[in-house]
C-alpha cells in the first residue's frame, strides 16, 4: 500500500484552473475558495466538487489547520 508517514509530507498533485495575477498571494489568516478532488493512490476518488457545479467551492482560512495539509499546501503560492 502506498501512503505517507508522519514524517513524509503528504502527497498531492496539483492543477491550476484559473492562473493568478503573480502578485498577491494568500497569507495566513486569508479567506481563500478552492475546488478540490480527493484521490487515492488506485485513483478512487473520495471526495470531489470540481464537477460539482451545485455545489460551492471549500471555503477556508489559510494556516489555520482548518483543512488537511495537502488543500492548504496545494493553495500555496498560488496567486
Amino acid at each position: 500500500m502506498h501512503g505517507t508517514t508522519q514524517d513524509e509530507p503528504p502527497k498531492y498533485t496539483k492543477t491550476v484552473l484559473k492562473k493568478g495575477d503573480k502578485v498577491n498571494f494568500p497569507k495566513p489568516g486569508d479567506q481563500v475558495a478552492v475546488k478540490y478532488t480527493g484521490k487515492l493512490d488506485s485513483g478512487l476518488v473520495f471526495d470531489t466538487n470540481a464537477d460539482k457545479k451545485s455545489k460551492p467551492p471549500l471555503r477556508f482560512k489559510v494556516g489555520k489547520g482548518i483543512v488537511i495539509r495537502g488543500v492548504c499546501r496545494g493553495r500555496k503560492g498560488g496567486s
